[in-house]
């Protein structure tokens, strides 16, 4: 730094990150910018992550101490960053398109939607045959493994390929797999690619039948999906996505949960080409791809849906049981007892 003049430097990218840190900080395995931030200065090295990601970071990764934010505080994690660089410029690593581009790039044309339905059809197949490989005793690098293969076998990229089993459905929002076994429940999640746009999709399995107060838990959490959903249908903005939401949530009486995880918003060339997500006031339109994300403590649920003439496609909902919330099909927990 001292030889080539620069009095800090700002690393987002994944590959520069693990050069760092030796840590896996990527979601997405295609993505540029990982779930870390290091600020570098000739006295000091400081790591930034939203909550989500801090204590995996800290305790699975071996990142040193990480100052958190919540996942909605942009301006907390700005303030962060700048008190880090304490005014001095930084050289970043990551360019960023015009954001006129990305909102051109984030609209199909009705000529795209055979390609979008055969991906969304062939992602939901996949995840379905790797979720009944499954048994308790594999590890959760073993599950993603078989996700992987599956995927892989029908011409995507698994550029997300995410899995928790019961040890760690309870506090992990973003699992990357470890060598801990599935136990009694595991959860696979997927982000797959096909010549350039990505869906995402996650299951659900239970070895045993759930009991009452789980199959209750997993409803809730679909009621408040549909809030969600009934908003982008209705062509609100990713604000008006959110807030349906945390209503629904607070309604369901677990406000606090939309602060453990976001809530997805729109898909396209990246996962999360925009989040729902307080001040967001992009419309979501025919044209967009939408994946929410909504969980709570042990339970998520997630399809891509395509907006077309007003209506909302579900791409991903493929050879997997349903229940039926509000007009829609949702995926269910997959049990031994369950029949479709």
């Amino acid at each position: 730094m001292h030889e080539a003049n620069i009095s800090a430097v700002h690393l987002v990218r994944p590959e520069n990150l693990a050069w760092l840190t030796g840590a896996r900080t990527h979601i997405a395995l295609m993505g540029e910018r990982g779930v870390l931030e290091a600020i570098i200065t000739p006295d000091h090295c400081t790591f930034i992550s939203n909550a989500i990601e801090a204590c995996r970071l800290e305790e699975e990764e071996g990142v040193p101490p990480i100052q958190a934010y919540g996942w909605w505080e942009t301006q907390e994690r700005e303030r962060l960053v700048q008190e880090a660089l304490g005014g001095q410029q930084a050289i970043l690593d990551l360019p960023a398109l015009p954001a006129a581009l990305e909102r051109l790039r984030q609209h199909f044309e009705p000529d795209d939607d055979a390609a979008l339905l055969q991906l969304g059809r062939d992602a939901g197949t996949a995840i379905a045959r790797a979720v009944r490989e499954l048994r308790p005793e594999l590890t959760e690098f073993e599950a993603s493994a078989h996700l992987a293969k599956e995927v892989i076998a029908l011409g995507m990229t698994p550029v997300v390929n995410l899995c928790a089993g019961n040890e760690r459905l309870q506090s992990r929002r973003h699992p990357l797999p470890t060598h801990a076994r599935l136990g009694s429940k595991a959860l696979l999640v997927l982000c797959a690619r096909r010549n350039g746009p990505i869906v995402s999709v996650s299951r659900m399995v239970s070895f045993t039948p759930p009991d009452a107060q789980e199959e209750q838990r997993y409803r809730t959490l679909l009621e408040i999906e549909a809030q969600g959903l009934n908003a982008a249908e209705r062509g609100g903005t990713l604000e008006e996505v959110f807030r349906a939401l945390q209503t629904a949530y607070g309604t369901h009486h677990m406000p606090e949960e939309i602060t453990l995880h976001h809530q997805g918003g729109l898909a396209g060339y990246r996962p999360r080409e925009s989040r729902a997500e307080p001040g967001n006031t992009l419309t979501v339109q025919d044209g967009h791809l939408l994946a929410l994300n909504p969980s709570i403590s042990g339970f998520k649920v997630e399809d891509t849906f395509l907006r077309r003439d007003g209506r909302l496609l579900d791409l991903t909902l493929h050879d997997w049981p349903t229940l039926h919330i509000q007009g829609r099909a949702r995926p269910g927990i997959l049990h031994p007892t369950m029949t479709w």
